[in-house]
């Protein structure tokens, strides 16, 4: 079997980081190389200025560490370098080392929609050079496993994103006369937050409410409390437990239809309802009216707001319902069989 033989480049990212465990019990013999370190993580959603200096000093060890390593197969996260050409990409296919690249987000609207034209002209297309370069593309939803597949990429496969379920305990729901809805995510996506500040304070007029940011900075809806919680990894699945839904809301824009819905599958692993933006992928998996509510307009999410508040027995049957769903399709477990199979393929060519 290759895999017992095969060794194998990866960037460390979550929705990558976690197989690890997994695919190192499968065989595979695996040396992570993330980019960018958590201290250069923090400047940046702090807002502190970026350092060039150290960025360029990582890229060049990247560089050299997986050309020379002598890998059978590279596992690279959207792209080796951000923001620079395709060049690692290039290296490897002159060398002959296969590589698998995973996407969920729509990484390429960063460049072929930005708003300066030099990003344009010299990165639009990027990252179509990166999927027709590699031997596999793996991808979170339809939108961008479409666009992949008009490239003629050599192989497009769906791999939704996944939470190690055994990590999230069970949010028992209680009626204690306030509804607390969690939110979860960066800096950068809390813009989708504040777009629904008028239906949450719509319902607010009706029920007693809560919001929990995690992850955001400093956001402020007018009349509602709104709680900001640090994320770490060490601290996300005790926060989630301590809130009655889980809320992703969305926008419909290109950027948005990359989106796989992680944050998603983190609250029906906790056991949590949710109220999600109808987007392809959150579509796929929420499932309306029995694990959570699809809301597009300011009213739909008011008004699902005020349903969940006021049916403690609504929130247990969704809640249950929902953890039975992320068990069954959105599991490391469920997953980590496939994407062996999709890598060690990969690497035979």
């Amino acid at each position: 079997m290759l895999s017992r033989y095969t060794r194998l480049g990866a960037s460390s990212r979550v929705r990558m980081f976690q197989f690890v465990p997994g695919l190192t019990a499968m065989g595979f013999d695996i040396d992570s190389a993330p980019l960018l370190g958590d201290q250069y993580l923090t400047r940046l959603y702090s807002g502190r200025r970026r350092r060039l200096t150290p960025i360029a000093s990582e890229l060049a060890r990247r560089m050299w560490k997986i050309v020379r390593g002598g890998y059978d197969l590279v596992w690279v996260e959207k792209e080796a370098f951000p923001w620079l050409p395709a060049a690692l990409e290039r290296a490897l296919q002159a060398s002959s080392t296969p590589y698998v690249v995973d996407y969920d987000d729509a990484t390429f609207h960063d460049y072929d929609r930005h708003p300066r034209l030099i990003v344009r002209r010299l990165l639009g297309t990027k990252i179509a050079k990166v999927m027709q370069g590699a031997a596999a593309v793996t991808v979170g939803n339809q939108y961008i496993a479409d666009y992949a597949i008009r490239l003629k990429a050599r192989r497009v496969v769906k791999l939704p994103s996944v939470v190690d379920v055994s990590r999230y305990g069970i949010r028992e729901a209680v009626d204690d006369g306030k509804i607390t809805l969690g939110w979860i995510g960066t800096p950068k996506t809390q813009q989708f937050l504040s777009q629904i500040g008028d239906a949450i304070r719509a319902a607010s007029m009706n029920v007693n409410l809560e919001v929990v940011a995690i992850g955001a900075s400093e956001i402020e809806i007018p009349g509602v409390s709104v709680a900001v919680r640090k994320w770490t990894e060490a601290t996300e699945t005790r926060e989630l437990r301590a809130v009655d839904v889980g809320i992703m809301p969305l926008s419909d824009t290109e950027f948005s239809r990359g989106k796989c819905g992680y944050k998603l599958i983190q609250y029906m692993a906790a056991g949590l309802p949710t109220i999600a933006y109808p987007s392809d992928a959150n579509s796929s998996i929420v499932e309306d009216n029995v694990t959570g509510i699809l809301a597009r307009s300011p009213a739909e999410w008011a008004n699902a707001i005020v349903r969940l508040a006021g049916d403690l027995n609504l929130r247990r049957r969704m809640g249950a319902a929902g953890r039975q769903r992320a068990e069954k399709r959105f599991s490391l477990q469920a997953v980590l069989p496939r994407l062996g199979e999709v890598l060690s393929e990969a690497a035979k060519r």
